[in-house]
């Protein structure tokens, strides 16, 4: 957390294909949230729109977000929210994939599947085995394809 706001950035937007390694220094960085109690919602939304404000023509613009699968985060977005909002914002001429890989056996798909649609494209990948994370990941970020 960063005062109220539910989600801290770890890694400025840049091309997976030049920033890789950086990618998966932060990926090694990502501590969960002690008790969980995270704003899945809030942060899909945010990170949803800045892609949106810096969107360019020619390269996957996407989001990824890792996640417990659970929102906990009293007076936050709830799901319908999230979608309502995603759904108003999306511009089919500047698409925004939204990729979220759960972790763990506590997830709920339905909500996660529900703000990927509202996005207008991407998808949901789950990793129950904690040892497949990265497995996982390579096949979420090779689903990605150009604007």
């Amino acid at each position: 957390m960063v005062g109220k706001r539910p989600w801290v950035e770890n890694l400025p937007i840049s091309p997976c294909a030049t920033k890789r390694a950086a990618m998966l220094t932060a990926i090694d960085k990502i501590v969960p949230k002690e008790g969980g109690d995270t704003g899945l919602f809030d942060t899909a939304l945010a990170a949803y729109q800045r892609v949106q404000e810096g969107w360019q023509a020619g390269v996957s613009n996407s989001v990824v977000i890792y996640t417990d699968g659970k929102n906990d985060n009293p007076g936050g977005l709830d799901v319908d929210q999230v979608v309502a909002k995603m759904t108003k914002l999306r511009d089919p001429n500047r698409p925004v994939r939204m990729i979220i890989i759960g972790m763990g056996t506590a997830i709920d798909r339905e909500e996660l599947e529900a703000v990927t649609k509202a996005a207008g494209s991407g998808g949901v990948y789950i990793a129950t085995d904690p040892a497949k994370i990265g497995e996982i990941f390579l096949e979420a970020i090779a689903s990605r394809k150009g604007a």
